[in-house]
């Protein structure tokens, strides 16, 4: 209620860092992102899309540890399942949370394979592969040469 009473306040400066400027900004892009038409088709794409990716990944980690009983259509089913409970607030990041989740799920999903051990194996691989492409983008945003408070600048003044 209070982002939508600021957006609805004109005389709120944008340029200034408190809370009111920032939660201005804030209504901003979401009054802007729902206006258009073809904001939530594109990001429900890219949410699935995403979901396909870690979800190949994970198929590709359960291959390569010698995975045996859960089929690939099965990864597709039980990785965002896993995600999504890990992302249930529980713990710090979520940690320990999705280890538990997998492998329960993958106990499920092959019982008398032993696979729970594997499941805890493909969230941790999981979890390192993330820290490596967030630190690999770490070290693009470190070493870029675009000033983002220009391109809000731009932005602010564009519309």
């Amino acid at each position: 209620m209070l982002i939508i009473w600021l957006g609805r306040n004109k005389d709120t400066d944008t340029t200034k860092t408190g809370i009111r400027g920032r939660l201005h900004r804030v209504h901003r892009l979401l009054s802007v992102g729902i206006s258009r038409t073809w904001t939530l088709p594109v990001v429900l794409g890219w949410g699935f899309l995403s979901h396909i990716v870690v979800s190949v990944a994970c198929c590709l980690f359960g291959m390569a540890i010698g995975i045996e009983g859960i089929s690939v259509l099965q990864y597709f089913l039980l990785v965002p399942l896993a995600l999504c409970i890990n992302a249930i607030p529980g713990a710090p990041g979520g940690v320990g949370q999705g280890e538990i989740a997998m492998a329960a799920l993958f106990e499920l999903a092959s019982p008398g394979h032993g696979n729970s051990q594997a499941g805890v194996a493909v969230m941790l691989l999981l979890r390192i592969a993330n820290t490596l492409v967030g630190l690999a983008g770490g070290v693009f945003y470190a070493t870029g040469k675009i000033d983002l408070r220009e391109v809000e600048y731009r932005s602010d003044n564009a519309s």
